[in-house]
């Protein structure tokens, strides 16, 4: 097989697929059963900040802002063989089982049951109330799951620390494509519980809200963070609701998490940590430190990608000083030839090292120190931390999730899962030690292999303009799309004479190569009236 050719990828920002692309077809069963999860998870995220018309990609097609002019080659296994693809990748938001299944393991022998399959449909949210009756703490405002009550052995005890794991876009179907990549993860899948039907629960599938939803145990249309960015009307921007204020802070994040709420419970005693690498994760889960009134500053940081040190919102947060000059560049020789590439690819900066993994290496390393030296379960009052490993996603999103490049990350995040779990249960006790392990979305597979098409957005959107936006004011009438949702400007429809449901028709009449793109669209009156009609019954 050969790589596909640049021009051909690039052809139209509109990236078809080769010939040699098999995977099967959906079902009508399928196909029904996704739409009623998109309606549902649309209805979950609506608010005054989410799209006005929201889409289903036809399965394997999903909708990207990836640059075109800017291609990465991974490494994928086919038919024995490793092919090199050049392109740019995927993106993910749709609720596809592919994008919405994940994993979530929950282990604690004086806790946890054992050896058990739970096989009823769970969610993310449901985390946080199970974790309150864990630890006997009052539930956030907005929390909306349910208690996983097949996992917990009951009793009055609580345990001395609650460790939450997420492999970031590591859903099932990553799993599946790298079996022998996470041996730890599969023993804690035997020697604990198993909830083997745990799926997102709103839209867009993508990182903010996955990691939200695991903190706040709320749905968008709550919290108020419906996708990694939205619309900003007064900044005429599209805007990241952590990222887009200088520093990142948690202002827009609407919704207490757990940690939020334990906090202010024992009157600021419990430990809270949080890391990723990214801080709307971060920040996602622990919460809102001190900002939440009478709280301290729990340590909750992320990595600054330019300078690959930790860094956090200092008026909020704070960072263990014996961590915060750290950086992954060390750690990195490990993983390089001596062309000072690894797997082919440059590991010069932080960016580079992002998508290797010498991230989490380096990852496990900082955050031994800190289980070391900070006093986790030291007391009677339970302590929190979560974690999230990034690196799987970055790699996801570059080389695609069947790359060998996703493979041989998963394996290093799963060794120093493991190594940390490993440590954690000598500090504090097989007996008292709750540990977790989720993600916050899962991902597609790569269009060259599925017969997918890659949608850009600014095709998308420039093709929406030209269809209705006849003002010539150089003001778009659809401004903005995230990976589910479309933003469009009130004035500009009415100056058009345009409805939402003449947008919605667009989409769902909208075709690449002559091919229906979109499998449905719903209009946020349309989930305005569905949502009335449920609060009637």
């Amino acid at each position: 097989m050969r790589p596909i050719p640049l021009v051909a990828l690039f052809a139209a920002l509109a990236i078809a697929p080769p010939a040699h692309a098999n995977a099967p077809a959906p079902s009508d069963a399928e196909r029904a059963e996704t739409r009623a999860e998109f309606l549902a998870d649309a209805g979950r995220t609506l608010s005054d900040r989410s799209g006005d018309v929201f889409f289903l990609p036809k399965k394997y097609n999903f909708i990207t802002g990836a640059d075109p002019k800017h291609p990465r080659a991974g490494h994928t296994m086919v038919n024995g063989k490793i092919q090199r693809f050049s392109g740019v990748g995927i993106s993910h938001g749709a609720p596809w089982t592919y994008d919405r299944d994940i994993p979530l393991v929950m282990w604690g022998p004086g806790f946890i049951q054992p050896n058990q399959v739970v096989r009823r449909r769970t969610q993310q949210q449901d985390l946080v109330p199970t974790y309150a009756k864990l630890i006997n703490s009052p539930l956030p405002t907005d929390a909306r799951g349910q208690v996983l009550e097949e996992a917990l052995k009951g009793g009055n005890r609580k345990p001395k620390m609650i460790f939450t794991m997420v492999f970031d876009q590591a859903g099932e179907s990553m799993y599946r494509l790298h079996p022998k990549d996470h041996p730890f993860i599969d023993r804690l899948k035997r020697e604990g519980t198993y909830f083997a039907n745990t799926r997102v629960s709103h839209l867009d599938l993508e990182t903010a809200m996955g990691h939200v939803a695991i903190g706040t145990g709320a749905f968008p249309r709550d919290h108020g963070i419906p996708s990694n960015s939205i619309w900003h009307g007064g900044a005429g921007t599209d805007f990241n609701e952590f990222t887009g204020l200088v520093p990142p802070a948690p202002f827009y994040m609407m919704s207490p998490t757990l940690g939020d709420f334990w906090l202010r419970h024992t009157k600021n005693q419990a430990l809270l940590f949080s890391y990723c690498w990214v801080d709307r994760a971060a920040m996602g889960m622990g919460g809102h430190g001190s900002f939440f009134k009478g709280n301290k500053k729990a340590p909750i940081y992320w990595l600054d990608q330019d300078t690959g040190k930790l860094t956090t919102n200092k008026d909020f947060y704070a960072i263990p000083g014996y961590v915060a000059d750290t950086t992954p560049f060390a750690t990195a020789k490990a993983f390089t030839g001596k062309d000072g590439k690894w797997m082919e690819h440059d590991m010069k900066t932080a960016r580079d090292l992002i998508s290797t993994p010498a991230l989490p290496r380096w990852e496990g390393q900082h955050l031994a120190e800190v289980f070391k030296r900070e006093p986790f379960g030291q007391d009677d009052i339970p302590d929190l931390a979560y974690v999230t490993l990034k690196s799987t996603d970055i790699a996801g999103h570059y080389y695609g999730q069947e790359s060998e490049e996703v493979g041989a990350i998963m394996r290093e995040q799963d060794h120093q899962f493991e190594l940390l779990v490993d440590q954690l249960v000598k500090k504090v006790g097989r007996e008292n030690l709750v540990v977790t392990l989720t993600a916050d979305h899962g991902g597609p597979p790569l269009p060259e292999l599925s017969g997918g098409v890659r949608l850009f957005k600014r095709k998308f959107l420039n093709d929406l303009n030209a269809r209705f936006d006849r003002t010539p004011d150089g003001v778009p009438l659809a401004p903005f799309c995230g990976d589910t949702q479309l933003w469009l400007d009130r004035n500009q429809m009415r100056d058009n004479h345009v409805t939402m449901d003449q947008v919605k028709g667009f989409i769902e009449g909208y075709k690449v190569d002559g091919k229906l793109y979109f499998e449905a669209a719903v209009t946020r009156r349309e989930l305005l009236e569905r949502r009335l009609a449920e609060d009637t019954l």
